[in-house]
């Protein structure tokens, strides 16, 4: 269905127009308007004659609500309401009509807003492909460092096995001895042993993360070791909050390692949370990490 989108302004409210759609000529509308009180007549600026102009008009109120006065007025030039609706149209236009509105001004604002709008979807553009380029090394640098971390935390699992491996060689030693001595070894003894060391290694890794977070994993200090390099190679590659959750692990496991309360302060310094980087950094230096030292004492000194 074909209808008129309009703007309409009045001498007696300046800065005002009302953008709004009719299914006759806009200029009856404005004459319906001018038994409203008004003490000047209301103008048409500007009717383009489109497809489904009650969408359109609604689109174009949408786009200007940063404008919006009224129902369908709006605090903007009759210039400004017409690139909205030109924007907004596309290829649904069928005829236009520049009244008192200024078809120069309003080719200018639409050249300059389509400039913009390229410049935006280029930046968004930009970001998308930052974005994957970051998830993408993310992903590498979790590639690289995950065999590390785990065999760094796997203490449990090898001992459970290692023990399991004892018990068998035990309970076949134990079968042996008993045949050369002619001791009688019962089977249920042996079954029993067998059970024990497979127990001893599920249960094992069962409970491996309760005693590496309450610290009584031997090498606590290579996992620790092992987060904290990561977590620098996070930073090195601008993945900021990755770095902070490894190094946030890495001092969980050891909380005397300066080196890595460092680290995080960078991480945090580069976030631009300098509260938390100069606490960082302070802790690092009370460590008797010189770089923290040095750190601290340049924030403190901006």
């Amino acid at each position: 269905m074909k209808g008129w989108v309009y703007v309409i302004s009045n001498k007696a409210m300046p800065g005002l127009v009302k953008v709004g759609y009719s299914m006759k000529d806009p200029a009856l509308r404005a004459q319906e308007l001018d038994h409203t009180g008004s003490p000047h007549p209301y103008i048409v600026d500007y009717e383009l004659l489109v497809e489904e102009p009650f969408s359109i008009e609604q689109k174009v109120h949408s786009h200007l609500k940063n404008h919006r006065e009224g129902k369908e007025w709006f605090r903007c030039t009759s210039e400004q309401a017409v690139v909205a609706i030109k924007q907004v149209a596309g290829d649904k236009q069928i005829l236009e009509n520049f009244k008192l509105a200024d078809r120069q001004k309003a080719e200018e604002l639409q050249r300059k807003e389509e400039e913009l709008q390229k410049a935006k979807d280029l930046q968004e553009e930009q970001n998308r492909k930052a974005q994957a380029l970051f998830k993408e090394k993310e992903q590498e640098i979790i590639n690289k460092y995950d065999k590390s971390i785990k065999d760094a935390a796997n203490t449990f699992g090898v001992t459970g096995l290692a023990f399991l491996c004892a018990l068998l060689i035990s309970t076949f030693s134990l079968g042996v001895i008993g045949n050369l001595f002619n001791i009688k070894v019962f089977d249920s003894d042996i079954i029993s042993l067998i059970i024990i060391a497979i127990a001893t290694f599920v249960i094992g890794n069962k409970i491996k993360p309760f005693f590496i977070k309450n610290g009584f994993n031997y090498h606590k200090e290579d996992i620790s070791t092992a987060y904290n390099n990561r977590g620098v190679e996070f930073h090195n590659n601008g993945l900021h909050d990755r770095a902070i959750e490894d190094y946030n692990k890495a001092i969980e496991l050891d909380q005397n390692g300066a080196q890595i309360y460092n680290s995080r302060g960078l991480a945090y310094y580069n976030k631009g949370n300098m509260d938390k980087a100069i606490s960082d950094f302070q802790k690092a230096c009370d460590m008797g990490n010189k770089d923290g030292c040095k750190n601290v004492q340049q924030l403190k000194n901006r």
